[in-house]
């Protein structure tokens, strides 16, 4: 034995050529001898030898000029050898004695590396058919099971119990759509010996799901016994209970926050409690742990729920065994009906949905009344050490039994109390725990409930460290308990056993909000939005803080905000989850609404939809907030593009409006923060669409500050978003030229081309329009392409832009360089009126008076040289009339020309201007 512990330290220290030769011939010679411990060495050296080989395959470097044929005979080539492994590795376990099974590390370490290779290769192609990576998924859960790994990793049982429940799933469908079993797919590459699983049926195969999924839970189970948090998520869901507690805590007026100064003490201690227990939580690691078990729990639950019903459909079980499992659990039944909705709705006709309807109505009303004995319970459990309660408590007999347990803990099939605080606890030294199922009316525990392992035992009655546990519940079932305390001589103190405790859930704590959150996700997929709204509304009401009182669209989006001291203690899976109902909210309120991105609906007046529009744009800044917070750059890109398109039509009439602006600016600012995601490559046109959407954006915001007097921030968001921009096009850009250069082409093609002459015509207009914007706000250096543009007449618009964007001086300025134009009155008098509007009296009457004395001399010398011109057409008119009818009708075709062109032009300022006035109404 001591050369094959040399042959394991040669693997231990990577000498894979020497081990390769040592173990190939130890085996040979392993073979031959009996005995226990050589036994051991053979299934140890074998398991380690094809180990060896699967990591070479891995080491081995590829070549320069390996085709693609060849990578591909390569990677059938490493997962034949991890196949190797996995039937190694099972033979070596499952069908071994125990006394002959290789070291319980070697395998955790073997099991570990497998199970990582498997979750990277499916999580990588969820949707391709994992054939092969499904068998060895099932073998390598059936050696788990049977080395016990629960017990020193319950996470990866469950995520394996998972993961393996989706592929079998994913087969039996397959089976039933194409009755073709999963083996008859891929019969090249299959074993036929080792592949049973595959040639099952689809009942068969949903079964094995439900007998999958029944072990992770079991696994869950045991893991969350001895990784119970020390704080009250170990028995509720904390995050549901939070919200009551960090009522109080929302933005108020000064007037709400004296009439809570008023609160009695008693709230103020028990809240106080409450908050400290919460603080003790967010610094404790188990508790992420331990809500990681619960999201696992909740799906395994559900895909458990979803075979047991197409089982049901299969005619291959009975419903009442299914409700037989779930027992008293109302989430769990809620879940159920949820599911059987969704299977209803996609295998009837879309004109009968009452089924689904009812059924979806029924488990809203079960999660609604779990949530109310879940505050029963928290309340219960939670210890009140007020002032009046210590009143009461001097005030009570001395032989008064003690008060019911308080709950610390609680699974599938134990929990754990500890003794509650009351007036003899100074002669108590031995606690006794009495329990039964609560059925009947008569819910009172005896003192010879003591069937249950755990009840009757003599606890000593040590302070702080006396905890009474009961085990072997059966899940799903509600028990009640009490306790009974002794003194040193053994006598039954107050005479009686103590209070009873409200009916406890012999399950994990029940998850809630999660549950809210599954029902308005399938609520929403069988397009029952009234009940999908309902579901959201309690995840919005936990989530946020209560909507501000004020009327005011800009009070809502300040005081709109994420409970952060919420989702601290809420799992990760949580925080998607109502990541994902936000956007469902908003979907189906665009939907009714009619609130698109290309027009405006008929449903009113138009301040309504704005007031609509404005608060989907509430929801999707909570949803940049909480997507920011987890990480989720693609979720908060989305936000943004949702905030755009409900807004797109606002921005397209060019409509001045506070809180649009500051749902824009935040748009912007996350765009920036996410351009990575943005340089991307995209399919189709969506990179151009970016884009166009940053220009608008950009453009609307620049235009919107000017008009509200915020020109530095204009000038600072123009430059933002002309430098974004322009980052996300030239990355486009480059990601094309590499794209056109793999593919072997010289030249971009006629369809790359007009896309990039679209996108540089985009951004130039952006940068044209910032330069103008500099231009007018900055001194007036001689700039030839810039005077000549503000002094041409044969654009009435720009002039007009001019005028009424930028700085009064500069206007004034403008305008009097056009006091020889034709147009110059209608110009004064645009200034003039913003000028009035704007305050500035004294302005008006200096810049009127100095325009009117110009006027008057224009028209004093206007009236001269017309009587000059009559005195000289009298002394012409004989000699020169034919002559005179010429040049006279020549006259008046430039007269009719340059009124026609006036004309034009005053035509398109007048509808500029009626448009101005309408979106600054």
């Amino acid at each position: 034995m001591s050369a094959v512990r040399f042959i394991k330290l040669l693997f231990q220290y990577k000498q894979q050529d020497a081990f390769t030769e040592l173990s190939t011939e130890m085996l040979q010679v392993l073979t031959s001898l009996d005995g226990q411990s050589f036994r051991r060495g053979k299934q140890e050296l074998a398991l380690l030898h094809s180990f060896n080989i699967l990591l070479s395959t891995q080491r081995s470097p590829p070549k320069e000029d390996i085709t693609s044929k060849d990578q591909h005979k390569a990677s059938l080539s490493m997962s034949d050898k991890l196949m190797d492994l996995v039937e190694t590795l099972h033979k070596s376990v499952c069908d071994s004695a125990p006394e002959v099974q290789p070291d319980a590390d070697l395998i955790l370490d073997i099991v570990l590396f497998l199970w990582g290779k498997m979750k990277a290769v499916i999580q990588r192609d969820p949707l391709q058919n994992h054939d092969k990576w499904l068998w060895c998924l099932y073998v390598l859960y059936e050696v788990a099971l049977t080395c016990d790994l629960a017990a020193v990793d319950c996470i990866m049982i469950a995520e394996m119990s998972h993961t393996l429940g989706m592929l079998l799933e994913n087969a039996a469908e397959y089976f039933l759509e194409t009755s073709t079993s999963v083996c008859e797919r891929d019969c090249d590459d299959a074993k036929p010996n080792s592949f049973s699983i595959l040639e099952s049926s689809s009942t068969e195969l949903l079964q094995k799901v439900c007998e999958v999924v029944k072990r992770g839970l079991e696994a869950l189970a045991k893991g969350a016994a001895t990784l119970a948090p020390q704080d009250c998520s170990a028995f509720t869901d904390f995050a549901f209970m939070q919200s009551s507690a960090f009522s109080t805590t929302s933005p108020k007026s000064s007037k709400h926050r004296n009439e809570d100064d008023e609160v009695n003490l008693k709230k103020g201690e028990v809240e106080t409690q409450t908050e400290s227990d919460f603080n003790g939580c967010r610094q404790t690691e188990a508790t992420c742990t331990y809500l990681l078990i619960k999201d696992l729990h909740l799906e395994l639950d559900i895909i458990l729920h979803r075979a047991s019903l197409k089982l049901l459909q299969l005619n291959a079980v009975v419903e009442s065994e299914l409700l037989d499992r779930i027992k008293k659990n109302k989430v769990s039944k809620a879940l159920f009906l949820i599911q059987k909705a969704l299977l209803v709705y996609n295998n009837m006709e879309q004109s009968d949905i009452s089924e689904t309807k009812s059924l979806l109505e029924d488990a809203a009303t079960l999660i609604e009344k779990a949530g109310m004995e879940e505050r029963k319970v928290y309340m219960s459990s939670t210890p009140n050490t007020t002032s009046e309660d210590k009143g009461k408590v001097i005030k009570e007999d001395g032989q008064s039994p003690p008060p019911p347990p308080v709950l610390l803990s609680r699974n599938n099939h134990s929990m754990t109390f500890a003794p509650a605080p009351h007036n003899l606890e100074g002669q108590v030294c031995w606690y006794q725990l009495c329990s039964r199922v609560a059925e009947g009316i008569n819910r009172k525990v005896r003192l010879g409930d003591c069937s249950l392992p755990g009840t009757g035992n003599m606890v000593p009655a040590v302070s702080g460290e006396c905890v009474l546990r009961v085990e072997g519940l059966e899940p799903n079932q509600k028990y009640v308990f009490a306790v009974a305390a002794y003194n040193s001589q053994g006598e039954l103190l107050g005479s009686t056993i103590g209070g009873t405790t409200l009916p406890l859930l012999a399950s994990m704590p029940v998850p809630l909000l999660s549950a809210w959150a599954h029902l308005a996700k399938v609520a929403f997929q069988t397009e029952q939005y009234a009940i999908a709204k309902r579901a959201f509304r309690e995840l919005w009401s936990h989530c946020t803080y209560p909507d501000s009182e004020s009327n005011s669209t800009e009070g809502r989006l300040a005081t709109t905000g994420l409970r952060k001291e919420i989702l601290q203690y809420s799992s990760l899976h949580l925080c998607q989850l109502f990541l994902t109902s936000i956007f469902i909210e908003t979907e189906i309120n665009i939907q009714q609404g009619s609130l698109y991105w290309d027009s405006f609906s008929d449903n009113g007046p138009f301040i309504w939809e704005k007031e609509a529009r404005l608060e989907e744009c509430e929801r999707m800044l909570v949803a940049m907030d909480l997507a920011m917070c987890l990480n989720d750059a693609a979720a908060a890109l989305q936000a943004a593009v949702s905030c755009y398109g409900l807004l797109a039509p606002i921005m397209f009439h060019q409509i001045t409006c506070d809180s649009v602006v500051q749902v824009l600016k935040k748009c912007l600012m996350v765009l920036e923060e996410n351009s990575g995601l943005l340089k991307q490559k995209w399919t189709g046109n969506t990179s151009e669409s970016f884009i166009h959407m940053i220009a608008c954006i950009t453009y609307y915001l620049a235009k919107t500050l000017r008009v509200l007097r915020k020109h530095e921030m204009a000038k600072a968001l123009m430059d933002c978003g002309c430098r974004l921009l322009q980052d996300v096009y030239h990355a486009q850009l480059q990601i094309r030229r590499l794209t056109n250069q793999s593919e072997g082409r010289k030249t971009a093609d006629q369809a790359t081309v007009k896309s990039e002459m679209k996108i540089s015509r985009q951004l130039k207009a952006l940068e044209r329009k910032n330069k103008k914007i500099t231009v007018s706000k900055g001194t007036h250096t001689p700039e030839p392409e810039t005077s000549q543009t503000l002094t041409v007449s044969e654009d009435p618009n720009l002039l007009y832009e001019l005028i009424s964007s930028g700085t009064l001086k500069d206007a004034y300025m403008h305008v009097m360089k056009l006091r020889r134009k034709v147009y110059f009155t209608e110009f004064a008098a645009l200034l003039l009126q913003r000028t009035m509007k704007e305050g500035h009296i004294d302005l008006v009457l200096e810049w009127g008076q100095s325009m009117f004395q110009f006027l008057s001399s224009r028209d004093e010398a206007m009236v001269l040289s017309t009587k000059c011109l009559e005195g000289h057409g009298q002394i012409r008119k004989r000699s020169g009339n034919q002559n005179a009818k010429g040049s006279e009708t020549s006259q008046h075709k430039n007269a009719s020309s340059h009124d026609d062109t006036r004309k034009q032009a005053k035509h398109k300022l007048a509808q500029n201007m009626l448009l101005k006035m309408r979106t600054h109404r």
